[in-house]
């Protein structure tokens, strides 16, 4: 893969249905309600406060947080997931707002006493300042004393455990999907740059191009001091293990000053 054929703002484009149905959707609901209790213990989150889910997908946290009598907002710029999310908040009677919008620049209507950032959706951007306003957006979007949580590859592991190829396989709109992912390190640039190819039952093979700014755990706290957070803690889980090289994800929390 070339740096020719992923676009500079690839996000834009990047999405399909199938993604929402094969990576995005957790089909177990104990990692959901894990995940969930998390949160409400990590962010503060009383019933009724504002919680804002930055990068929401199809919403699969925030729903629950509104289930739980929490008040959550999310924002996506892909429209198909935030369709999706609209219509099961409404199918549920829930009170979650969704909005289609750029999270580099979104911030919801009301100040929230957490936010988070779940599944990989940080670091999209090769221009360090894009990303950086994301989390610059995190912080103006809390209430002082409120809390955020980064979730994301941790790439020291990426690194000494990296993977090529990825096939994964799962039905989309009754339809049988393979997806193969090919992943190669730009070096030069400290990018993530994939391949993905959807294969579709009955129709036409479709490629997509993305590219992860590669940030080391250092690197992410220096950011979120940066926009102006304090008590910043890394772990390698839900149940909080310390961090360590070879782990594949990183969790990060974070305060804004009261």
């Amino acid at each position: 893969m070339t740096e020719a054929e992923t676009a500079e703002n690839w996000w834009e484009t990047f999405h399909v249905i199938e993604m929402a149905d094969i990576f995005l959707q957790r089909d177990s609901q104990e990692e959901i309600d894990t995940t969930v209790d998390f949160l409400i213990r990590e962010l503060n989150l009383p019933a009724e406060a504002n919680v804002y889910d930055q990068c929401c997908g199809t919403g699969t946290l925030s729903l629950e947080l509104s289930r739980l009598g929490r008040n959550a907002y999310g924002a996506d710029l892909c429209e198909l997931y935030i369709e999706r999310a609209r219509e099961d908040a409404a199918s549920n009677k829930l009170s979650s707002r969704y909005e289609v919008a750029d999270a580099f620049q979104y911030i919801p209507p009301e100040a929230c006493n957490g936010v988070f950032n779940w599944y990989s959706s940080f670091g999209y951007a090769s221009d360090d300042s894009m990303n950086q306003r994301m989390l610059n957006c995190a912080f103006e979007a809390l209430i002082p004393g409120g809390r955020f949580a980064l979730e994301m590859l941790n790439f020291t592991g990426v690194l000494r455990n990296f993977q090529r190829c990825m096939v994964r396989r799962g039905i989309s709109k009754g339809k049988s999907v393979t997806c193969v992912r090919e992943s190669e390190i730009n070096l030069s640039r400290g990018l993530l740059q994939q391949k993905w190819t959807w294969i579709t039952e009955g129709q036409p093979e479709v490629v997509r191009n993305s590219a992860l700014r590669m940030y080391y755990p250092w690197q992410i706290k220096e950011m979120l001091e940066i926009a102006g957070f304090i008590e910043i803690e890394l772990y390698a889980d839900l149940a909080k293990q310390p961090l360590c090289i070879d782990d594949s994800r990183l969790i990060v929390t974070a305060s804004k000053p009261s």
